[in-house]
């Protein structure tokens, strides 16, 4: 995901985390399914 506009540095943070948990709880789901 490519963002343009100016976000704050918690707005970004908050960004961040958010799109990082939401790939970990993919790539766990996808694992469960496999193991």
């Amino acid at each position: 995901m490519v963002y343009f506009l100016p976000f704050s540095t918690s707005e970004l943070t908050e960004l961040v985390n958010r799109s990082l948990k939401s790939w970990s709880e993919k790539v766990r789901f996808s694992s469960a399914i496999r193991f």
